[in-house]
């Protein structure tokens, strides 16, 4: 009753700096294989797809696990957006997984 409506308010207005850390995954498989983004999957189900830019095009990345740090969250936006770091291996590799 009468508490709750004593209770502080607010609304986020921006966020000066995000804590981004980098994540494990692989990439999904393009509908377009010269697409120069990808949508990368990461292995962690509570981090959202990491929408990153290709160079060689994404289909080069199909099968590989490999690590992508997000940059950026437009607020309009489905996915953030990241880059690549680096390839760990292949998909299913038990040096890879572990």
């Amino acid at each position: 009753g009468d508490e709750a409506s004593r209770r502080p308010t607010g609304r986020v207005v921006g966020i000066a700096r995000r804590a981004w850390r980098q994540y494990c995954g692989s990439i999904e498989e393009p509908m377009n294989p010269r697409a120069e983004t990808a949508l990368f999957v990461p292995v962690c189900r509570q981090v959202p797809k990491i929408r990153i830019p290709t160079r060689r095009g994404a289909q080069d990345y199909v099968g590989l696990r490999i690590q992508v740090e997000i940059d950026t969250w437009e607020p309009t936006s489905k996915y953030p957006q990241g880059h690549y770091l680096k390839t760990l291996g292949p998909v299913g590799d038990i040096e890879v997984e572990s």
